[in-house]
């Protein structure tokens, strides 16, 4: 069955979803994030960093996290999504103010996933989503677990009220329909990586992600 890799392994940051206090340390979650900072030589892969509440009745962006430094308190927003760009700082490293949470202690789980950059309008070379998947495979080999995880390709997550389809031409044609949950899967092949192989959108996906599964290729 496959996955979507998440950076840190555990699917939570443990300094967040185990603390038992609302204030921390800059430092580890600097330590925690750094995968972040890993992927910063690949161009064709971001890291969503995402906080969340364990509580139903928190939305996302009623979550703010703020920076004790010296020159001043710097307040984090989160995204409806949970999406939240944290600085790494490394004279913040340095100083290591303390990071505190308008949120009950022990409520927040964050969580930090490689995505694909999505390619730029509806139609574009598959080319571009296979250096993705490259890019993805040289991140699994740098952290030594490729012998437990292969990319196999990519799923592309839409609006469901989409009704998204990818239309795939080349010298075989395909046509792929997202699933309810408004997601479609592609599988990474030789046959998609020959010249001229062009992928045809009917929606902006929201979201591209790779695939993995368990095993070397």
């Amino acid at each position: 069955m496959s996955r979507r890799l998440i950076l840190l392994l555990t699917l939570l940051c443990p300094v967040l979803a185990h603390a038992e206090v609302s204030v921390i340390p800059y430092a580890a979650l600097y330590e925690s994030l750094r995968p972040a900072l890993e992927i910063d030589g690949h161009d064709r892969l971001l890291a969503r960093i995402r906080i969340l509440s364990k509580r139903s009745d928190v939305a996302p962006e009623q979550i703010r996290l703020d920076i004790q430094s010296r020159n001043g308190v710097r307040s984090i927003h989160v995204a409806a999504n949970g999406d939240v760009h944290f600085p790494l700082d490394p004279q913040l490293r340095e100083e290591n103010p303390t990071v505190a949470s308008n949120q009950p202690k022990g409520s927040l789980t964050l969580s930090v996933a490689i995505v694909l950059k999505p390619p730029r309008g509806l139609r574009f070379p598959y080319r571009e989503i296979a250096r993705g998947i490259d890019q993805m495979r040289a991140v699994v080999t740098a952290d030594g677990v490729a012998d437990q995880f292969r990319v196999r390709g990519v799923e592309l997550w839409f609006d469901p009220a989409a009704q998204a389809q990818l239309s795939i031409s080349g010298r075989i044609e395909h046509l792929l329909m997202a699933d309810r949950a408004g997601r479609i899967v592609l599988d990474d092949s030789a046959e998609l990586r020959e010249d001229g192989v062009m992928l045809i959108l009917s929606a902006a996906p929201r979201e591209i992600a790779p695939v993995i599964g368990m095993g070397a290729p």
